[in-house]
């Protein structure tokens, strides 16, 4: 299997569990695990925020023979805009959940933790938007 179709799948299933734990959360079917249901969407996210930027850089090298320079995902991000893979609107969101991400993976704040669970679902909605835009 080539990489990129290792990458795809990857970010697939990262966005399927992400989309998962986003509906619980926003349904809240489950008030007293308020807090574990809201920081299990964060911390799945994270993984699909992760397999979503490695993707997009192996997509880049992969149908756009374009190597990102020492690879992070702004950078990342502003190549596939370059690239016309996502938009000036997505580009910067994707900038803002790294923000976000690097955020919530380095320490634990619970007014973090609120403030970056409700802004997930637009993240979520986004990587899928793209993902589904350049398949495999």
């Amino acid at each position: 299997m080539e990489v990129l179709e290792v990458r795809h799948k990857a970010v697939s299933e990262a966005l399927e569990q992400l989309e998962k734990a986003l509906g619980i959360f926003e349904e809240n079917k489950y008030p007293d695990m308020y807090d574990i249901v809201r920081d299990s969407s964060i911390q799945r996210f994270e993984f699909s925020f992760d397999a979503f930027w490695k993707y997009l850089k192996e997509y880049l090298s992969d149908h756009r023979k374009v190597q990102v320079e020492f690879p992070s995902p702004n950078k990342t991000f502003r190549t596939c805009y370059e690239q016309k893979l996502i938009t000036n609107d997505e580009r910067k969101i994707l900038i803002d959940s790294t923000k976000d991400r690097n955020l919530t993976s380095h320490t634990y704040n619970e007014i973090l933790a609120e403030q970056v669970s409700e802004r997930i679902v637009e993240y979520y909605k986004v990587m899928r938007a793209v993902v589904d835009r350049l398949g495999g």
